[in-house]
């Protein structure tokens, strides 16, 4: 990704989750490690009535929490910048995966992320488009089909929420690592820029950023600015090497991901099943998907460690 400094930042909108990851970061020491930077901090929790606003003199938008407050304010930035100008993007991580902080390489520590804003390039973010599916129409990290969306619906149905970031990651691997063991491989018709990949695959993943789930780095030689996606597929007679992939991140370890990946713009998927998701949201199930995915290239001004 190319990019580039900006100067002369002044007032910071803050999006704050106050319920992300371990829940340990409160709006009064959040906002004095911005003042304290030099800049004038204006706080809105996302889970506030009317938290959605960003005035006309804001210079950098700040999100502090998970994957999913990233992606619902940076939906609201996408929006401003149709009807008016682009506004940087900074995250300081603060769920449970930080899939898109660990991809833009901003697990760094609160206080060196804001104090390092004034020395950050910006670099512009790929945004995926999605055509053919009417309650998500796009997408920071990935779209997929199979293994990765059971893993959501199976977090979600869990009769005890994990007390900590740590032991969520650790239960929704062991989750995983038995959904890879089970799920039944379905047919997909996948083509990719013209050029027809279809199969019977265990998960599809179209994918713009390195990390997914449960902080599994499918995606290594993604780079989220370039206008391309990334296609990660496994088919059934893979399900071993994905299984003995898991006990090794369960186990501690950082093995290579070794699967099929493909690279390109445009990408037309018809999957047989009900398991689909977008970022970190399950698609509302049903018995067959068709989409139409598309990269719209640098829309999005993020900061990034210089």
């Amino acid at each position: 990704m190319s990019g580039y400094k900006i100067d002369n930042m002044k007032i910071v909108k803050l999006f704050h989750n106050p319920s992300a990851g371990d829940q340990e970061h409160t709006r009064k020491e959040l906002v004095k490690l911005i003042e304290s930077a030099g800049y004038k901090c204006r706080y809105v929790s996302v889970k506030d009535d009317g938290w959605k606003e960003i005035e006309d003199d804001v210079d950098l938008v700040a999100i502090a929490g998970g994957d999913g407050a990233v992606r619902k304010v940076c939906k609201e930035v996408l929006k401003r910048r149709l009807l008016d100008r682009k506004i940087p993007v900074a995250v300081l991580p603060f769920g449970t995966a930080n899939n898109i902080g660990n991809s833009l390489g901003l697990m760094l520590g609160h206080e060196a992320l804001v104090n390092g804003w004034s020395r950050a390039c910006v670099k512009g973010v790929d945004v995926g488009i999605i055509q053919g599916h009417d309650e998500e129409s796009f997408f920071l990290e990935a779209v997929g089909f199979g293994i990765f969306p059971n893993l959501i619906n199976k977090m979600k149905k869990l009769d005890e929420e994990p007390e900590t970031a740590e032991e969520s990651l650790k239960v929704a691997l062991e989750q995983l690592c038995d959904i890879a063991d089970t799920y039944e491989a379905r047919d997909c018709r996948l083509v990719i820029d013209g050029v027809d990949h279809s199969g019977k695959f265990l998960l599809v993943e179209v994918m713009n950023m390195p990390y997914l789930g449960p902080n599994l780095n499918l995606n290594p030689v993604a780079d989220p600015g370039d206008g391309e996606l990334e296609v990660i597929i496994i088919p059934e007679d893979q399900r071993g090497r994905l299984a003995g992939y898991i006990k090794d991140k369960l186990e501690g370890k950082e093995p290579e991901f070794l699967f099929s990946t493909l690279k390109g713009r445009s990408i037309s998927i018809s999957w047989e099943g009900i398991h689909a998701h977008v970022d970190d949201t399950i698609v509302k199930e049903k018995s067959h998907f068709e989409l139409k995915i598309d990269t719209n290239k640098g829309v999005l001004d993020m900061l990034i460690p210089g």
